[in-house]
């Protein structure tokens, strides 16, 4: 289920995530729990999106067969909970380093990106 919305290079099926929203809300609507194949498509849109390409050839086919699962969330807003839309950190890039401010410490020196 996880690779529905992924490039076919990767072992994905290619669709489009309209397609695959269908498919997690049918699997909602029968009475399973589509939240572990939601989890994984996110977890692997974050490597498409940020690793290199030895990394996406070393791990997104080996997920697509379902040989690794790969899953990290953490939320660590204090106001936040399990609510992720409800957190309220902001990242502004300046001059070649990212400033954050958030809730819990305020604002942040500055970090060079690595």
């Amino acid at each position: 289920m996880a690779v529905l919305p992924h490039p076919e290079e990767y072992g994905g099926a290619g669709l489009n995530l309209t397609a695959a929203a269908a498919v997690l809300e049918e699997i909602q609507r029968s009475g399973a729990n589509g939240a572990a194949c939601h989890a994984q498509m996110y977890t692997m849109g974050t490597v498409l999106r940020h690793c290199g390409e030895v990394q996406k050839k070393t791990y997104l086919p080996r997920i697509a067969k379902g040989e690794l699962r790969l899953q990290a969330f953490g939320v660590t807003e204090p106001s936040a909970g399990t609510d992720t839309s409800s957190i309220r950190t902001s990242a502004v890039r300046k001059t070649g380093a990212t400033s954050s401010t958030d809730r819990k410490s305020g604002p942040r020196a500055p970090s060079t990106p690595t």
